[in-house]
């Protein structure tokens, strides 16, 4: 594992675009002129850097060898005329990448603290779970690596008047095919990994991952912001209006029934603080596949952590044959390579070509992206918030592989 226990050098520096940041690159192995091409990529996406931007702002931290080389913010918080500016410290709802942050971070302590085993059939932790070939046929195994068979999303809010009802219909999903045969992304999966968590050990997902990962790592701006008010809102980044489409109307109507969290949305019902994913907040705004909000700073804590073998700044939330584990492909030959919870090089990437055969990460629907490439000891954190004020804009997703080969191809040794 490269990199030891290196911990991240922080600077006071703005470090974009300065001597500092330009010695302080180049001394990682960078060319300067190839990073901050890069970085301009995705600046010249933000709201009042182009007459047509791509997302209202960014955040982009690099870091190599445990040295941060850019940490910068672009644009604006949102495209309102009174927006604030975005900030290196704006939280973000980071989305998907709860997936392997939070979720896959639980199952695999509760695997390590030997509770629960990889190969058991998830219904021998949550009896009564769906069908039998649900509850019997698919392992922990087929959930963290999304073969379980079971669908990508249902509507868990529909018919349900209340987080019990909602629990109680993703419980009751049933696989699409059979588990292990081939790879298709599922956040009812995930879902069921987070109550999995719960019903193992009598706590809800945000307690044990706060006490086993983000107080261990000193990820104080990171937590589930729906339920567990950590910050002020005003540094928060907003999502999207429930206006801008069907699946968002119907959870409006929803939260206005059962009267939850209504306050964490703007008069335009834009989603400030409660997390975007529609089902995640149904369940009461704690998921396993959604849910997390987050900072770069933070999120770059977590990727040194997987590049120390588990251990960030002496303290450890993993051991090395963990994450050695965590981030070996497990589905070769099956349409995508998936790890425990992570992404890893392959042909349905979104990660761009030029990344190493070992490097693994995940991307939120939001508009964000966590990306470790341990052969060059590199994390890059890339978050926007594309999705304000309407999901529609897919700009982020064509830019995303184009800005992370630039990275890449900045990297001389």
């Amino acid at each position: 594992m490269n990199g030891g226990e290196r911990s991240i050098q922080m600077s006071t520096d703005l470090m974009y675009l300065s001597p500092e940041a330009d010695a302080r690159a180049e001394a990682q192995g960078f060319d300067v002129r190839r990073l901050r091409h890069a970085v301009d990529l995705i600046k010249g996406g933000c709201a009042g850097e182009s007459d047509h931007p791509s997302y209202p702002g960014a955040v982009v931290l690099i870091v190599r060898h445990g040295v941060e080389v850019v940490h910068a913010a672009f644009g604006f918080r949102s495209y309102d005329e009174s927006a604030l500016p975005m900030t290196c410290d704006t939280i973000f709802d980071v989305a998907s990448m709860s997936k392997p942050i939070a979720t896959a971070t639980a199952v695999l302590r509760l695997v390590e603290m030997g509770e629960v085993n990889l190969d058991d059939p998830i219904g021998r932790y949550m009896p009564g779970l769906g069908s039998s070939d649900a509850g019997n046929g698919i392992t922990l195994m087929n959930l963290l690596t999304h073969t379980s068979g079971l669908p990508a999303s249902i509507p868990v809010y529909k018919g349900a008047e209340n987080r019990d009802d909602c629990v109680r219909i993703a419980r009751s999903a049933l696989p699409d095919y059979a588990a292990g045969s081939k790879v298709e992304y599922s956040c009812m999966g995930f879902i069921l990994l987070a109550l999995l968590v719960e019903a193992v050990t009598g706590e809800s997902l945000n307690v044990f991952i706060r006490r086993e990962l983000f107080d261990r790592l000193a990820m104080k701006d990171t937590g589930y912001y729906t339920v567990e008010r950590f910050a002020e809102r005003a540094r928060v980044a907003p999502t999207e209006s429930r206006s801008s489409c069907e699946k968002g109307e119907e959870l409006w109507a929803w939260l206005n029934k059962t009267g939850q969290f209504l306050d964490l949305h703007t008069q335009r019902r834009v989603a400030w603080g409660a997390v975007h994913d529609e089902n995640a907040l149904a369940l009461g705004g704690v998921s396993g596949n959604a849910g997390v909000f987050s900072t770069a700073g933070d999120i770059a804590k977590f990727g040194q952590m997987y590049l120390g073998g588990g251990s960030y700044r002496g303290a450890r939330v993993l051991s090395p044959s963990t994450v050695e584990l965590a981030t070996r492909n497990f589905t070769t030959g099956m349409g995508d390579n998936r790890g425990l919870g992570w992404q890893l090089k392959g042909p349905n990437t979104s990660f761009g070509s030029l990344i190493s055969d070992r490097a693994y990460g995940h991307t939120g629907f939001t508009g964000t992206v966590l990306w470790i490439d341990p052969e060059r000891e590199l994390i890059v954190v890339l978050l926007t918030n594309r999705v304000h004020e309407t999901r529609e804009n897919q700009a982020l997703v064509d830019l995303r592989p184009r800005f992370l080969n630039a990275v890449a191809a900045a990297v001389n040794i």
